[in-house]
């Protein structure tokens, strides 16, 4: 078998990627619409990261790593193409409401 590629003892630092959705407190920036390059390259890294660590599943499960690589990988990865490219939209129509709100106001 294939040496595994991290000890069981630092699976949890693997998992705890999942607290990147602590990236909700950007919630208040775009409400405001503001640094929405930055809000969205935020978003579409962490989906992204997401997306690798489930490539990484696959390609642990194909070369036979131990579960608790495999599962912790998964988990990570679910997790966060989940949450970050299903509120991605959430975010994309707050940033034109915002937007809107500021044109509204500029015409008044």
């Amino acid at each position: 078998m294939i040496e595994a590629w991290f000890e069981i003892e630092q699976a949890k630092y693997v998992s705890m990627v999942a607290f990147s959705a602590l990236v909700a407190l950007l919630s208040p920036l775009i409400a405001k619409g503001a640094y929405r390059s930055l809000v969205l390259t935020i978003w579409l890294s962490l989906a992204g990261l997401g997306f690798v660590l489930l490539a990484l599943t696959g390609i642990a499960h194909l070369v036979q790593q131990p579960s608790y690589v495999v599962e912790t990988l998964f988990k990570g990865g679910i997790t966060l193409s989940i949450a970050f490219s299903v509120s991605l939209i959430g975010v994309l129509r707050s940033y034109r409401e915002a937007e809107h709100r500021k044109i509204l106001a500029h015409d008044l």
